[in-house]
């Protein structure tokens, strides 16, 4: 009983401390142009002064209009950007999001099975 009770805590401790790493998803902010010129495959976080967050696939300058721009079902979707309400941009971190997800899904399973075996 003890020994179960030990393991707990560590597997505790361990997803505790993985969950306050997994905050950083978004690296530090980014200029637009800079945005706009990124070609490597993530997401962009856009925040906005009033406080809304949009993601979007990639940031294009058509015209003099600014664009954010998504994919759902196969349908390229544009939504207009105003430069002026934009508080920043960040783009996502890409080695950060993809091993806190393995770990997350190996922190789960084993949770899992460890539950599994002390009902037993």
């Amino acid at each position: 009983m003890i020994k179960k009770r030990y393991i707990l805590k560590i597997i505790s401790y361990i997803l505790i401390f993985t969950v306050c790493l997994s905050c950083k998803v978004y690296q530090n902010p980014v200029t637009v142009n800079e945005a706009i010129e990124n070609t490597d495959s993530g997401f962009f976080k856009v925040n906005m002064k009033n406080g809304d967050e949009l993601i979007f696939e990639k940031i294009e300058r058509t015209d003099l209009e600014l664009y954010g721009i998504k994919t759902i079902e196969n349908n390229e979707i544009k939504t207009i950007l105003d430069e002026d309400a934009i508080l920043n941009i960040q783009k996502q971190n890409k080695k950060s999001s993809n091993s806190f997800k393995i770990i997350g899904i190996t922190f789960g399973i084993g949770s899992l099975l460890l539950g599994f075996g002390m009902l037993n």
